[in-house]
């Protein structure tokens, strides 16, 4: 489940991809970030999910073959 820049630019090959909701989540700044937006010293925050009411993106099926490890 993605949004944002994900979204228009996945950086893994997929085989489906759909709009959907995802009920019961919210998108909220709560995830500390170390390398993108911060140092370790100090993180910045980045998006993800908590609970919530829900949140529209984008879900995709990813082929067996193309997840690492599987």
């Amino acid at each position: 489940f993605v949004y944002g820049s994900l979204a228009d630019d996945p950086p893994f090959r997929f085989e489906a991809r759909e709009r959907a909701v995802l009920p019961g989540f919210r998108r909220s700044f709560c995830l500390a970030d170390f390398v993108n937006r911060g140092t370790g010293q100090a993180p910045g925050l980045t998006l993800g999910l908590e609970p919530g009411e829900a949140c529209e993106g984008l879900a995709f099926r990813i082929g067996a073959g193309d997840v690492p490890g599987a």
